[in-house]
């Protein structure tokens, strides 16, 4: 896509100096620590601010939030439709059954909520949102500390990824000792030649480029697993700048909060999505009539009666 036709905001991820760029980069290679340079939008950078990765994976994170409202999680129960009347969220429909609810969070990419909630207008302006989807491909080597930072940009046209990140790194436990992980992101089309292209010509594609950064980077390769995403980073398009800054204040519907990366139509990583999170629970909570954490996991505004489960069919009373 000609950068003609896209947001000047795909530029706000690097909003400091030139100067401050440079020595923060500098820092990441000196101390050898995932300085968060150009990631994080909810904090400010410096030094400290890092990039982490749990040491069980993000997964960690969602096991031990989960703990506290374990008996309240469905799994296996995707969201059929999103009921909307005059102009407020109402209610959603879970594998069949109607549910009447005070708030939604949604993290469902935003240009799914047109089709769950057909004929709302508010949502309409979101359903041409695109996404760029992405390859994933995780190189195991042995050794480890090959690229010259943690993470590494190739812009170049002879590399078939345009970014190397070496995590093990700075966390060791990503990989046995004596062995390491490169993650080499590659940009492609659903259906393209290099989506089609299979496992292991992949890997042997990235490694093959890779000797140019590393010599004996086939002598070390142990193999690969790649991972392949729809739905990766958001497209900035012009034709709906004016929908995409709307949503960064609201959907436009009562009670329905779109967050998360995909939901939130921002490109962030998980740090920012955590920090944008405890954002949302927080309006959440304040929305039903209080600002504690106890009334963020309240699904009825006080006053209001318990949500109840109803049948496809049954007639639904408004809340």
């Amino acid at each position: 896509m000609p950068a003609s036709q896209l947001s000047r905001a795909v530029g706000d991820k690097l909003s400091s100096s030139i100067a401050r760029t440079l020595a923060l980069t500098l820092v990441s290679a000196v101390s050898g620590r995932p300085v968060a340079l150009g990631y994080s939008v909810e904090k400010p950078e410096h030094a400290r601010l890092l990039l982490v990765y749990p040491e069980r994976g993000v997964g960690a994170l969602c096991e031990t939030l989960a703990q506290r409202v374990w008996g309240k999680i469905r799994l296996g129960s995707p969201v059929e439709r999103l009921y909307v009347e005059d102009g407020r969220v109402a209610g959603v429909r879970v594998t069949g059954l109607d549910l009447a609810v005070s708030a939604v969070a949604s993290t469902l990419p935003v240009n799914v909520l047109p089709r769950l909630a057909p004929g709302v207008a508010a949502l309409e302006r979101f359903r041409d949102f695109r996404f760029r989807p992405m390859i994933f491909v995780s190189l195991r080597l042995v050794g480890r500390g090959f690229l010259p930072a943690i993470i590494n940009w190739t812009p170049e046209r002879e590399f078939p990824f345009f970014r190397l990140v070496e995590a093990p790194v700075a966390a060791p436990w990503l990989a046995p000792e004596g062995k390491t992980l490169v993650m080499a992101d590659l940009g492609a089309e659903v259906g393209d030649a290099m989506w089609n292209m299979d496992d292991e010509a992949l890997g042997e594609l990235c490694v093959e480029r890779l000797a140019a950064i590393v010599p004996d980077a086939r002598r070390r390769y142990l193999g690969c697993t790649v991972t392949r995403t729809p739905l990766a980073y958001p497209v900035f398009h012009l034709g709906y700048e004016e929908a995409r800054l709307a949503l960064a204040h609201s959907t436009g519907v009562e009670g329905l909060w779109s967050t998360g990366r995909n939901g939130g139509f921002a490109h962030i990583l998980m740090e920012d999505v955590y920090w944008r999170a405890c954002a949302v629970a927080a309006q959440i909570a304040r929305a039903l009539g209080g600002g504690s954490a106890a009334s963020a996991r309240r699904l009825t505004a006080p006053g209001e009666p318990a949500p109840r489960l109803r049948r496809p069919g049954e007639e639904r009373q408004r809340t």
